[in-house]
């Protein structure tokens, strides 16, 4: 590891990162979820995303690079917050789907600012893979956001 990275290996490694965070996320979510369906869906996308990660530090590790560590102060503030936003919204399950899309958003602007720095073509084409997933994880939360919509009693 040398004290220079390069713009790929600093994408790389930041998407990794990213990707370890929302996999955690999605983990924490599914656990507290009192929606089965939904608890279902944040498991699934959260082993999707250890697949990811995994892919994505074998690919950190081939351009001669070791991953960042994870900052644990953060996530366990993090983890906290989304407990009491949660904990204290009305609905509990719309308010955790809003913080995943808007992380889902996140993931997507950093994976298309990884496609200008540099990348071979494994790397891009992870990249790319990333990107669609997200596109289906956002499309999912969407609809699922959408079912929660309706089941909301309207005022008259």
């Amino acid at each position: 590891m040398s004290l220079l990275r390069t713009d790929a290996q600093v994408a790389i490694d930041d998407l990794l990162v990213a990707i370890e965070d929302s996999a955690e996320k999605y983990y924490d979510a599914a656990e507290f979820l009192d929606v089965a369906a939904v608890a279902a869906v944040m498991q699934w996308i959260g082993d999707q995303r250890q697949e990811l990660a995994a892919r994505f530090d074998r690919a950190l590790r081939s351009l001669g690079e070791r991953p960042s560590v994870p900052d644990p102060e953060r996530q366990s503030l993090e983890k906290l917050a989304q407990h009491l936003n949660a904990a204290m919204a009305h609905a509990r399950v719309a308010p955790v789907l809003e913080q995943r899309l808007a992380a889902e958003q996140h993931l997507a602007r950093l994976a298309a600012d990884a496609r200008g720095a540099g990348l071979d073509d494994d790397c891009r084409e992870l990249v790319d893979a990333l990107a669609e997933h997200v596109a289906v994880v956002t499309e999912r939360l969407q609809a699922l956001l959408r079912k929660q919509g309706e089941k909301q009693p309207q005022a008259d």
